[in-house]
């Protein structure tokens, strides 16, 4: 569940975050929330203060906040964009206090009008942003990290095993001979033979062998 990863990575306005931990993470946001304003009206009645949606949708914000702007940085675009909506959406709900304070008076009118211009520039700024969230991101690394989708440690192949099994053997002050030749890719049945005698030495562990039986195991 990648959309966990999002509560990991709390206060980590850096890096970047691939659609499945963005999605994933605001889905259980918006189910989260409601599951606490159920246990608010069951609890506490309909016209109670939510307390416990309150506390959940606040908690939610900076982590919301954070993958978003990694979800940017994925489509190799600027965090600030996020900065730039909630200054917009401050600007438009001040301006529309001030006009329902006014709401009798000429200033109050105008102030109703001036409200509409950031309104609808965060808008148009939310089907932008909307956009870039939707898509994939950039293949490769970018200027703000390496590809969420790409693994950056590949499998150790046989002879990489094998290297670090006479290295730990070494630092250990075990003798052991290197082998007298290297396995082909002919005999599967041998290589899985040496590694199970790495493993039985204690020199791989359990899910090392695994991976690389299943590998030799599918040639055969």
């Amino acid at each position: 569940m990648q959309g966990l990863l999002a509560l990991q990575r709390y206060f980590e306005f850096h890096g970047r975050s691939a659609r499945a931990e963005y999605w994933q993470y605001f889905g259980l946001y918006v189910l989260a929330c409601a599951i606490a304003y159920l246990l608010d009206l069951a609890f506490s009645g309909p016209y109670a203060t939510p307390t416990l949606t309150i506390i959940v949708w606040l908690a939610g914000i900076v982590p919301g906040y954070a993958v978003s702007v990694r979800r940017l940085h994925d489509r190799d675009r600027t965090g600030r964009w996020m900065i730039l909506s909630a200054i917009l959406g401050g600007a438009t709900l001040l301006l529309s206090l001030a006009a329902f304070q006014a709401r009798y008076t000429t200033l109050g009118g105008v102030l109703a009008q001036v409200a509409n211009i950031p309104n609808i520039a965060n808008f148009v700024l939310s089907i932008f942003l909307l956009v870039q969230v939707v898509k994939r991101g950039t293949d490769g690394s970018n200027q703000y990290g390496s590809d969420p989708l790409v693994d950056a440690t590949p499998a150790p192949t046989f002879a990489d095993l094998a290297s670090r099994a006479q290295s730990a053997a070494a630092n250990a002050g075990i003798n052991v001979p290197p082998p007298a030749r290297r396995p082909t890719e002919g005999d599967p049945l041998e290589q899985i033979e040496r590694l199970a005698k790495l493993r039985d030495a204690g020199m791989l562990t359990d899910e090392e062998f695994a991976q690389q039986k299943a590998a030799y195991l599918s040639r055969l």
